[in-house]
């Protein structure tokens, strides 16, 4: 019986690949607890209103510092979970300012660190 290696190679051919990644970032680093959670706010807000429909709140940038800030504001005053949709207050908290960084990122506003 033959081995697969990982790369796809039989056992007695396997050889340690070559993959250029280390100044790219390092999306394994994001708490996967949170990104789910965020995962899951996002699709809550795609079912209530519609994909992306926060791209065309008006006043988006007021608004979701606003929105961020009541999310926060629950959390310290111990609150954990959003009573409306029963997820995280902080994972709510990153959905706006994830809002806010792409429109700024978009326009060019926020100057992005330098990874490939």
């Amino acid at each position: 019986m033959d081995i697969i290696g990982q790369n796809g190679n039989d056992g007695d051919h396997y050889e340690d690949g070559v993959k250029y990644d280390a100044e790219k970032p390092e999306f394994d680093l994001i708490p996967p607890l949170m990104e789910l959670e965020v995962a899951k706010v996002l699709t809550v807000g795609a079912q209530k209103y519609s994909p992306d429909n926060w791209r065309r709140v008006p006043d988006l940038r007021r608004r979701y510092i606003s929105a961020a800030r009541r999310h926060i504001n629950a959390l310290q005053q111990g609150i954990t979970y959003d009573d409306e949709t029963g997820l995280h207050h902080a994972a709510h908290a990153v959905c706006c300012l994830m809002f806010l960084g792409e429109v700024e990122l978009e326009a060019g506003g926020v100057e992005s660190a330098p990874f490939a």
